[in-house]
Order: C-alpha cells, then sequence, then structure tokens
C-alpha cells in the first residue's frame, strides 16, 4: 500500500500483494511521481502561498535588529514539502521565500539574497535526507530520526550565513550585529524544522505502530481537551504564584510520554503541535514561564522548551515503534516456527506409520524364519540374522526420531512417579549385557551404602534412558574395557546417576556438540554403527522429567555421563 498526496488531494492505492502485516512495517519509504506539467505548475503556486503565509506568521516574531525571529515555520515546510513530493518543487520556495523577505525587508537585492539562501539550505537538508535514508520514512526508525536531528541543525547554517550577508551587504543591518542575527536565524530555521518538518511527514505518511491499537475517537478527542487545558495552565495570569523561573510548562510532559506509547505517529505529531502553540501564544502575550525582559530572550527560552518537548517525544515514539515492530517480527517468526513444526509434526507421524508397517512385517516373517530355520542353510541363517538386526535398528530410529518430534511438539507423555533406581539400572543392564559380552567388557555397578535410591521419574522413559547410555559405553569402549555405574544422592533433594567408560574419550570442541541431532563428533564414518539421535533423545526425555545430563570427558581414559533426577 502507498499514499501519494497532492495539494491536498491524497490518492491512495492498496495492492493485494502488499497488504500483509510485514509489507507495513517494511513499506514507510516515500514514493515520488513524476507530476504532470500542469500539476506540477500549480504545486509550485501553491507551495509558494504557504511558504508566504508561514514566513508573515514568523515575522510576527521576529527581533528588533534585522526583523530577524528565533522561530521560522517556513523553514520546516520547505523541507518537508521537498521530502515529500521531490526536489523539484524548489522554485516554490524560492518564490515564496523572496516575497516574504520583501514584505519583511522591502530590499529586492537582499530579499533574492536571503531567498536563494533559504532554497539552497531547504534542498541541502533535502538531498542529504535522500542520501543517508533513501525512501525510508525519517521517523520511522531511531537511527532515522536522529540523522533527520542531524541535518536540521547543520542545514539551516547556509541560509543563515547567506542571509545575513546579504542584509549587512545591501545596508539593511549593520556589520556589528552579523553574530548575534546569523545565530538567531539558524535557531528560528531549526525551530521551524523541529515542529513542523515531523508534523507534516506524519500527516502525509502516517505510522501505525504494528501492535498498536486503534483507540475510539472519543478517548482521542478527551485526551486532546486535557492537554490544551494543562498546556494552558502555566500561562493563565491569574494563577496565585509567580510561574517566571519555574518548569511548569513541562506539566504537559506527561502527555507527550501517552502519546508516544499509545498512540500513533500523527497523533503524536499533534500533541507536539498543541503544546507548542499554547506555549507560543503565551509568550507572546506576555505571560508564562516563558516571558522575559526582552522578546529575544522569551523566544530563545520558548525554543529550547520547543526543541527538548520535540526530540524526546519523537524519539520516545521512534523507540516505542522499533520495539513494537521488532516484536511483531518476533511474533510472525514464532506463527511460522508453529506452522513448520505442526508441518513436521503430521509429516513424522505419517512416516513413522509408512515405515513401521513394512518393518514390522520383515521383522516379523524374520523371526517366522528364524524359529523354523530347519530348511536354511548357516549362510542364510547369517544373512536372515542380518535383515533382523537391521530391521530392528531402522525401527529404533524410527521411534528416537518420533520421540524427538514429540517432545519438541510437548506431546510425549510423560508420568512421573517414585521408581526404585537400582531396579531400574538392573534392568537395564540386562539389555546390553549380550553387547558387553561380546566384546569381554565388565559391568560394575555401585550402590550408594546398598541403600535403596527412588528417583521420581517415567519408568519407561528412565529405562530408554539408561539403555542408550549405557549401550553407548559399551559400543564405543575398548575391548576388555569396563563400565561403571555410580548413584548417589545429593542434598535430599537430587539423585546423580554417573555412567563412566573407558573408551578414547570426546574431544572438549565435540563435547558441546554430542546432544544435537545427528551429530556423532569424530564417530562419524567409523564403523560403530549409530544414528546420532541417541543423546539428542536422551537429553530431552531427561529434561521432560525435570532432570539434567552432562558429560565429562578425558582423551585415552573414557567419558562419564551423568544424569541428575529429583528424588
Amino acid at each position: 500500500m502507498f499514499y501519494y498526496s497532492h495539494i491536498g488531494v491524497t490518492i491512495r492505492q492498496y495492492d493485494a500483494e502488499t497488504m500483509t502485516s510485514v509489507s507495513l512495517i517494511k513499506n514507510t519509504g516515500f514514493f515520488k511521481k513524476q507530476l504532470p506539467q500542469y500539476n506540477y505548475a500549480i504545486s509550485i503556486i501553491v507551495l509558494a502561498v504557504i511558504y508566504t503565509l508561514a514566513a508573515r506568521l514568523g515575522s510576527s516574531f521576529a527581533t528588533a535588529v534585522g526583523n530577524i525571529t528565533l522561530f521560522w515555520p517556513a523553514s520546516g515546510i520547505a523541507l518537508a514539502a521537498l521530502i515529500i513530493f521531490g526536489h523539484r518543487l524548489w522554485p516554490g520556495i524560492l518564490i515564496g521565500a523572496f516575497i516574504g523577505d520583501m514584505l519583511t525587508t522591502g530590499n529586492i537585492i537582499a530579499s533574492i539574497g536571503m531567498s536563494i539562501g533559504s532554497t539552497t539550505s531547504a534542498l541541502l537538508g533535502a538531498l542529504l535526507l535522500s542520501k543517508l535514508m533513501g525512501k525510508e520514512n525519517p521517523l520511522s526508525r531511531t537511527i532515522n530520526l536522529y540523522k533527520f536531528f542531524v541535518i536540521a541543525l547543520t542545514s539551516p547554517i547556509l541560509a543563515a550565513i547567506i542571509g545575513t550577508t546579504m542584509l549587512i551587504t545591501t545596508g539593511v543591518v549593520d556589520e556589528s550585529n552579523f553574530n548575534s542575527i546569523a545565530l538567531t536565524w539558524w535557531l528560528g530555521d531549526t525551530a521551524g524544522i523541529f515542529v513542523f518538518t515531523p508534523l507534516i511527514i506524519s500527516w502525509q505518511r502516517n505510522i501505525q505502530p504494528p501492535l498498536s491499537h486503534n483507540p475510539k475517537y472519543f478517548e482521542v478527542a478527551l485526551f486532546n481537551v486535557l492537554l490544551i487545558l494543562i498546556s494552558f495552565l502555566p500561562f493563565i495570569s491569574s494563577l496565585p504564584v509567580q510561574v517566571v523561573g519555574y518548569p511548569l510548562a513541562f506539566i504537559s510532559f506527561p502527555f507527550c510520554i501517552w502519546a508516544a506509547y499509545r498512540y500513533c505517529l500523527k497523533q503524536v505529531t499533534v500533541t507536539i503541535l498543541i503544546i507548542m502553540v499554547v506555549a507560543i501564544y503565551g509568550t507572546i502575550t506576555e505571560q508564562g514561564p516563558f516571558h522575559r525582559e526582552t522578546l529575544s530572550e522569551s523566544l530563545f527560552q520558548l525554543q529550547t522548551f520547543m526543541i527538548v518537548i520535540v526530540v524526546t517525544t519523537l524519539s520516545l515514539a521512534s523507540a516505542v515503534f522499533e520495539r513494537q515492530r521488532f516484536e511483531f517480527q518476533l511474533l510472525e517468526q514464532k506463527k511460522k516456527a508453529e506452522e513448520l513444526t505442526l508441518a513436521k509434526s503430521q509429516f513424522m507421524s505419517n512416516m513413522s506409520h509408512e515405515l513401521r508397517t513394512p518393518l514390522n512385517a520383515i521383522i516379523g516373517f524374520s523371526h517366522i524364519l528364524e524359529k523354523d530355520h530347519s530348511s536354511l542353510n548357516k549362510q542364510q541363517l547369517e544373512f536372515l540374522g542380518y535383515i533382523s538386526d537391521a530391521g530392528n535398528h531402522l525401527l529404533h530410529l524410527v521411534n528416537d526420531l518420533l520421540d524427538i518430534e514429540q517432545s519438541d511438539a510437548h506431546k510425549l507423555n510423560i508420568q512421573l512417579t517414585q521408581i526404585d533406581l537400582n531396579n531400574a539400572i538392573s534392568e537395564s543392564i540386562h539389555f546390553i549385557e549380550y553387547m558387553a559380552k561380546e566384546r569381554n567388557i565388565s559391568i560394575q555397578h555401585i550402590e550408594q551404602n546398598n541403600s535403596e535410591l527412588f528417583v521420581l521419574a517415567d519408568k519407561i522413559r528412565l529405562r530408554q534412558v539408561l539403555i542408550n547410555l549405557l549401550s553407548n559405553a559399551a559400543k564405543y569402549n575398548h575391548e576388555n574395557g569396563n563400565i561403571t555405574i555410580t548413584c548417589s544422592k545429593h542434598n535430599s533433594s537430587y539423585v546423580h546417576i554417573a555412567i563412566t567408560d573407558t573408551g578414547d574419550g570426546i574431544e572438549e570442541q565435540d563435547i558441546k556438540r554430542i546432544f544435537e541431532p545427528f551429530n556423532r563428533a569424530k564417530i562419524e564414518g567409523s564403523r560403530i554403527e549409530g544414528s546420532g539421535i541417541g543423546l539428542t533423545v536422551a537429553r530431552k526425555l531427561v529434561e521432560l522429567m525435570d532432570g539434567t545430563i552432562s558429560v565429562k570427558s578425558e582423551i585415552g581414559k573414557g567419558s562419564t555421563f551423568t544424569i541428575i533426577l529429583p528424588s
């Protein structure tokens, strides 16, 4: 979706493909169209008229020396026009600035030079913003906002120098006033840009935080009414205390914070505008905390207040928008992840069914043939054993993959009960005894004080974890090696189960990766069979039982896997 504004008419074009939540976040730039020739001429005229009226408004705040003002709304309007409609509208600024300066100074030469300075300054600011941000909205991100602030402070320097030089050259002001006039000029243009450029940009291209709600009209109206009343309070002359010197104007600041957190950027700039209008009105009527003996002193106090309000409020609003944008992106990523997890779950479920059916048939017929092997010779029986072992291995692999999927999807059913640990270990040892005897590996189970140890765990899943770790200790052990199982109770709340082997050990850089799926460290490619997911399943199961699993290893001496479970 994009907006294109032209002379008060807003054309909205919707694209079905871009009307998505993500595009609403990314699409914060400006889209400048080539104006038709007749529209281009009208645009220049309208901009010149608006600039002239703004210049007359700014002249009402002029000081005695050179009719220079500390608040120049025209500079903000000029920069906003070039940002929104393109640099081709610079003639409108030039014409409007010339007319406004002529009405103020009455000097043609000085007015020509001053209008050139104002136009060049606006063009410089627009070009710098375009160079630094491209098509991005200057208010869309905090980094862009501060780039805008820097440009708002620097680009008016050119207009101040050129304009002051022309006033002195043409004899409108005395040369001794160069510094004060140039400083006042720069401050006035800066104040105009800080206040009016964000206001116009936000109304041309509003930024709506992706997670913000749409407040009701009554809420917004009540907010604005209360803001006006509170903003006028420091400028009421009938107050019982003298307000000069007291920072009562900042009592409206909570409204700025509220607008930044709750509303879109358009309402934020409206909040700033209301506060600025009330402050300006109170100051020029010689009321409120900014009133001083001279107009220039009063305007300087007012301008300082304006810049503090604008910078703070816009910075807060931009930071809130960025935070909500990141939160929205995280929610979108979470949604996609959940969809992928669901798709994976469905795939794993279907795969499990499709694979288990033929596997069960293969394993079943293998067992039938093994029982009635009278018609088979020795080699055929050996091949039959290979078929049965391969089928069982593949079935275990399918079951492990399904366990991983179910644990990720929080579908794995865990029933925590008090289990006699010594019995669970003895039953698990029985499953790997044959494997250990084939390699002449001894298994030693050390019980603490021969006392009974109970853990809070799922009986089936605990046995699955123990069998996995014990089978690994047998597979990766040396011939004639040892497996030691030690159980001990710590702090009367947890039981430690340590399974130690006398294998080659695991290198330090591989320890962090062995619990990752399909990661067998440096065992990959060896003759030792394995899928690389057994430890992944073991860790997930232990964690589901509110426990932890860790490993310590020493090269050449072996490894110790420790399970900690609540007792």
